[in-house]
């Protein structure tokens, strides 16, 4: 037998013993370190779904603030005072005893104490009325969509209505109009916002958060809110 068909012979051999040991035992050794792994993936993102949820949470308890009034826009003494939600207190905010006007970037809210035994329903539909006529001649909006909520317990309800931008062409970037009217059972208060969501450009997430801050204080979830199309 020549050198060449020996070491033929043993190549082969060689090969066939590591075909065999990969064969056995090297499957379950994968499956488990990928059982493992997957287990390992499964605790990592669980811990960062936690992480996320836990800093949200923060960050939304940082965006917003309680305030105090004790007087109606009508200069009226309240019988008790009212405790409303705002954002956090800025040094170019304006409060005063039965008003509150915040302006950020892309973001302005403004808090009024409603004249003392106020038709709240009747405001309320007058904001619904007034926001649309804006958003279809002033602000010249476009693919005009409207949502309403009310809090578990009746004490607030909101009236949004979002229009995409005319200058943003076909971009999914909106701006809204919305009007939160709340009342601790004696006195009301009317929470108007006005913002746009620009997420490719500018800080709509930040935006979104704040509303979202804002509307929990009252037991509303923004997230879930049905938007329906309104008319042009």
């Amino acid at each position: 037998m020549n050198k060449k068909r020996i070491l033929a012979i043993l190549l082969a051999l060689t090969m066939a013993f590591c075909l065999t040991a990969c064969g056995s035992g090297g499957g379950d050794n994968a499956n488990a370190g990928g059982d493992a792994s997957a287990a390992s993936s499964d605790s990592s993102a669980a811990e960062d779904t936690a992480d996320e949820d836990a800093s949200e949470e923060a960050s939304k308890g940082d965006l917003t603030q309680e305030y105090e009034f004790t007087k109606s826009v009508m200069n009226q003494e309240l019988e008790k005072p009212i405790t409303v939600c705002g954002l956090k207190h800025d040094e170019k905010d304006f409060q005063s005893e039965d008003n509150l006007n915040q302006e950020r970037d892309s973001f302005h809210l403004h808090v009024s104490i409603l004249e003392i035994g106020c038709d709240t329903d009747a405001f309320f539909a007058t904001c619904q009325s007034d926001n649309a006529d804006y958003v279809t001649s002033a602000a010249r909006g476009y693919n005009v969509q409207q949502a309403n909520a009310v809090s578990d317990d009746g004490s607030a309800k909101i009236t949004v209505i979002r229009y995409t931008n005319f200058e943003d062409g076909e971009e999914n970037d909106y701006q809204y109009m919305a009007d939160l009217v709340y009342t601790d059972g004696t006195n009301a208060a009317s929470t108007e916002f006005m913002y746009s969501v620009d997420k490719e450009y500018g800080n709509g997430e930040e935006v979104e958060a704040a509303m979202k801050a804002i509307t929990k204080y009252y037991g509303i979830d923004y997230g879930k809110l049905e938007w329906v199309d309104a008319a042009n």
